[in-house]
């Protein structure tokens, strides 16, 4: 994401303050403090020429020098204005800049209201669409400048959201101040898009009286038809919750249904044997529990493939006819059949893997 932030620092850009630049220097002079406006590499077009702020071991930007890579030989001049930027031409880059601007608030904005839902679920252990839409409305406004803490919390919150986001030179230091009356001019294109990442749809007249006046305008939660929010890739939250839950119902009914059928008939002994690796202890789970845990004895083979093909972790153990492998468990004249005539059950799910 930081790649926004890297081409608006890009951009030809007015430098704050003025520069005074002297016969015979290497440097220019400031009035005020450009180590975090510019950065080495720059190009600064000052009286109408181009000079390359070059920063090396021993030269550095100061609170009052910026290094240039030439040494100027024309007049000296004093109180002159700057613009910087790196792009190949300055047309449109103010059109640019704040497109750009608008699109890193926006997306800084989607990431808190996203932080604090999560909080609010984690306090609650629920959702509140209640909740969401004052979230909205909230950021909206600030947006627009018709909360009364719009400045503050642009000034606290959104700023320091969007550089932590997009890298230090999103926003400069000088712009923080004025950010407001910066995105005046498209603030119809950030509320577009506020209401597009959050899944927020707002009703016509609303729509038809925020464009004709954005500045000052005060969303309320009438204007708010619904809320869907979204999620990576615009999925809206609901279907992608019920996607989530169905395959975990899927996965859950893939790996037990056989177990549970089994356990349903009430079974003696029920051996799974998908013991973890190297264990030849079998429980049971079946009515006499864990005090007829069977023993594995002689040449069987463990690891093999279980009988849930999409589970790797669910394993099965192959007794070879050869070695005579069985399962050593003590005596209960429940699983054993005290005359030929007495009745008597084995169940085995068996398997052959080519």
């Amino acid at each position: 994401m930081r790649h926004l932030g890297l081409m608006r620092s890009l951009l030809w850009r007015d430098v704050p303050g003025t520069v005074n630049i002297y016969n015979h220097e290497d440097f220019v002079r400031t009035n005020q403090d450009l180590r975090y406006e510019v950065d080495n590499g720059d190009s600064l077009r000052i009286n109408g020429q181009l000079y390359v702020i070059e920063v090396t071991n021993k030269r550095k930007i100061t609170h009052n020098r910026v290094p240039i890579s030439v040494l100027y030989e024309g007049e000296s001049l004093n109180g002159l204005t700057v613009r910087a930027g790196r792009a190949p031409t300055e047309v449109n880059c103010h059109e640019l800049r704040q497109v750009l601007l608008a699109e890193m608030v926006a997306r800084a904005i989607k990431s808190i209201v996203r932080f604090q839902m999560r909080l609010y679920n984690k306090q609650y252990k629920c959702t509140s669409y209640q909740f969401y839409r004052s979230l909205v409305c909230e950021y909206l406004n600030a947006v627009t400048g018709g909360s009364p803490t719009a400045d503050e919390l642009f000034q606290h919150t959104i700023v320091e959201a969007v550089r932590e986001r997009f890298g230090d030179r999103a926003i400069l230091p000088h712009e923080k101040l004025s950010i407001l009356s910066t995105l005046s001019s498209v603030l119809s294109y950030l509320i577009t898009r506020i209401t597009a990442l959050l899944g927020v749809t707002l009703c016509i007249s609303c729509e038809s009286e925020l464009h004709e006046r954005p500045m000052g305008f005060i969303f309320t939660f009438g204007d708010i038809l619904d809320v869907t929010p979204v999620v990576k890739h615009n999925i809206a939250t609901v279907h992608y919750a019920d996607a989530m839950l169905l395959s975990l119902d899927a996965a859950v009914l893939e790996k037990d249904e056989y177990v549970d059928q089994v356990l349903r008939d009430e079974p003696m002994l029920f051996y799974t044997l998908s013991e973890r690796k190297g264990a030849r202890d079998a429980e049971n789970k079946g009515l006499l529990e864990r005090e007829f845990d069977g023993k594995i004895k002689n040449g069987c083979e463990l690891e093999y493939p279980g009988p849930i093909m999409s589970d790797r972790f669910v394993k099965a153990i192959s007794f070879k006819p050869n070695a005579k492998s069985f399962i050593d468990v003590k005596y209960h004249r429940d699983i054993v059949p005290l005359t030929i005539r007495d009745h008597f059950s084995i169940e085995l799910l068996s398997m052959y893997w080519r």
